[in-house]
């Protein structure tokens, strides 16, 4: 609901603003395109604000119609394509539980917003205990990634050699 009412307040201080910029600059450009845009922008935060909590349970609910329609769609793929083997049997469980969690956000959307809010923190708590073991008590120091680089080392870039993102056309020429 938060997330839908900040949106909406974005858009009607965006839309206001573009209206109220093209009724400044009047005389120095055509506000006709500005007035609608302001205007279709602002009354749709309007709604936005004023409709949070059910444009947020549709959002949930046409979130929950696409996983089970995803879901359908693996269940029949599995079942025409691949001969049975542990395979299509995990494959048959994973679209069920699919087709379960899609069931789940479109019948009971507030409660399963709810859970995965839950689940998200569960996991920020888990990976914050795991990040903090791992560096206080173990003394581990390790390169996670994307999130925490620590032993990254900066190399010169060598000019003879050209990355293939770096090809230009002065590249061809020269040689």
């Amino acid at each position: 609901n938060y997330i839908v009412s900040i949106l909406g307040i974005t858009l009607l201080v965006y839309g206001l603003s573009e209206v109220f910029t093209a009724l400044y600059n009047k005389k120095k450009i055509n506000p006709t395109i500005s007035y609608y845009k302001g205007g279709i922008l602002a009354i749709l935060g309007l709604l936005l604000v004023i409709f949070s909590k059910g444009i947020a349970n549709l959002i949930v609910i046409f979130s929950g119609l696409y996983v089970i329609i995803s879901s359908l769609i693996n269940l029949f793929t599995t079942w025409k394509f691949y001969s049975p083997s542990k395979e299509r049997n995990i494959r048959f469980i994973f679209g069920g539980i699919e087709l379960l969690i899609g069931l789940t956000l479109s019948f009971t959307p507030q409660s399963s917003l709810s859970f995965i809010c839950i689940l998200i923190g569960v996991y920020l708590i888990y990976k914050g205990i795991v990040l903090y073991v791992g560096d206080s008590v173990l003394k581990e120091s390790k390169n996670f990634d994307f999130f925490y680089n620590r032993q990254q080392s900066y190399k010169k870039p060598n000019p003879d050699i050209i990355d293939h993102d770096e090809i230009t056309d002065d590249h061809i020429i020269k040689k």
